[in-house]
């Protein structure tokens, strides 16, 4: 401890805020959508928010409209398009690599 400080003296602590604030479920809405695991948005959704279908065996019709407003949300898309352009990213860095190591082998 430094003799210039007193024992009273607080650090100087800043609180880091996730800048994007979405919370845990639009969190693995953007996961399973940039994975690309599940066909559609919609499919996304009614997984993460444990969305049944109807009786008739169809999608409900909130299911869409709610779907529709989370996308909507800036922070989600924006969330999305940072991590499908990330994957764009190490997929055409892979493909360099490899062909670079294949230059190598000849």
């Amino acid at each position: 401890m430094d003799k210039d400080k007193t024992s009273d003296e607080k650090p100087n602590l800043k609180l880091v805020k996730d800048k994007t604030k979405l919370t845990m479920k639009q969190r693995a809405f953007c996961d399973l959508i940039i994975k690309g695991k599940l066909g559609s948005q919609i499919e996304c959704y009614m997984q993460v928010y444990d969305v049944a279908l109807t009786k008739t065996g169809k999608i409900p019709k909130h299911a869409h409209v709610d779907c529709s407003r989370l996308m909507a949300n800036p922070s989600v898309s924006l969330t999305i398009a940072n991590g499908l352009k990330r994957l764009e990213t190490n997929a055409v860095a892979s493909l360099l690599e490899q062909g670079v190591m294949f230059l190598n082998s000849l």
